[in-house]
């Protein structure tokens, strides 16, 4: 999954989560790694984290949350406000050439530059 890290487009494996859970799994640890790595490493960075699942906003809002807390856990110095979650209980539809792709359970990572605003739906920082 392409995700945008600072003026640089990063591929990285998709956030995997237990069923039914918060609880990220896999290499998801090793991308939130690399996005952190990117946070500490640039402080105009701020992070936006969409979390999308669909017919469960509850669950969506939780992943969104735990994949913030996470980050924060592992680095206190990166203050919580360059963090931003946002949660869709809707699937997200990713368009790639001429193809549609809906993805019922996924998450969208994407920084921007200078702490910029954005308004999002159930957005929350």
């Amino acid at each position: 999954r392409k995700h945008w890290l600072g003026p640089a487009r990063v591929i990285m494996p998709k956030i995997a989560f237990a069923p039914g859970s918060d609880r990220p799994i896999g290499q998801s640890n090793g991308v939130l790694e690399t996005v952190k790595g990117a946070l500490e490493r640039n402080s105009q960075l701020s992070l936006h984290i969409v979390a999308y699942t669909q017919g469960n906003a509850k669950l969506a809002e939780s992943r969104a949350k735990a994949l913030k807390a996470h980050i924060l856990k592992s680095n206190p110095a990166i203050p919580s406000s360059r963090v931003k979650v946002s949660w869709f209980d809707v699937p997200e539809k990713m368009v790639s050439g001429d193809k549609t792709y809906v993805l019922k359970e996924s998450v969208h990572l994407f920084t921007e530059i200078n702490n910029s605003n954005n308004a999002n739906l159930n957005e929350e920082t």
